[in-house]
């Protein structure tokens, strides 16, 4: 492999989804999407198992499956090729991965419901970037290849002052809506950030919500 899988770091923070493809035994294909996929080492990787009856068959009919990772700022994507292992229903690896789901769960108002089943191990066995996937001009290639221009400039000491500047305006704030506008246009002046989210939480829900 000429990519090693610790490269790709990134792609395994569940940002954006990862889509796994599995095959039957007489060429049928399928396609879904997994909630997790942990990295274990260079050659090994487990993937969340929960309601995906379709691919457990594939999977026990042939072991063979590709799993779609993408980085979550430049959008780049490796193909993954991987056999399975085995399935482990305890153990260190099983409770991390389910609390991680439980966490999924409770921010999409799944709980009691999406719940880990297992954690699949599989076996990586050639990793494969997507060529085409983006297509960058030459200027948005510079950019993405450079750090950000305002810690660029600032430096350390910019980054420290810019946040001080953030919290002295935020303490000021006399109401939530103003909290949220000095929030959210510091960190445009401050730190060039172009877009940004803000979640609440909702308590009799039991869930956060966007803004």
């Amino acid at each position: 492999m000429s990519t090693r899988l610790s490269e790709l770091m990134d792609c395994f923070q569940g940002v954006v989804p990862t889509g796994i493809a599995t095959c039957s035994l007489d060429g049928r294909p399928n396609v879904t999407f997994l909630s997790y996929v942990k990295y274990l080492d260079e050659r090994h990787v487990a993937l969340s198992c929960q309601f995906f009856n379709k691919t457990k068959r594939n999977i026990a009919e042939n072991p063979v499956a590709a799993i779609w990772l993408m980085h979550p700022v430049t959008l780049e994507a490796h193909r993954v090729v991987i056999r399975f292992l085995r399935s482990e229903f305890k153990g260190p690896l099983f409770e991390e991965m389910a609390l991680r789901i439980d966490v999924i769960a409770s921010h999409t108002g799944m709980s009691g419901v999406f719940k880990l089943l297992s954690a699949d191990i599989y076996e990586v066995l050639e990793i494969e970037p997507v060529e085409g996937h983006v297509l960058p001009d030459a200027e948005a290639a510079e950019a993405l290849a450079a750090p950000p221009v305002a810690f660029r400039a600032k430096g350390t000491r910019g980054e420290l002052a810019a946040l001080q500047a953030l919290s002295d305006r935020i303490s000021r704030a006399e109401c939530l809506e103003r909290l949220i506008d000095a929030l959210l246009d510091s960190t445009t002046e401050l730190f060039e950030v172009q877009h940004a989210m803000v979640l609440l939480y909702d308590e009799t829900r039991a869930r956060l919500y966007t803004l």
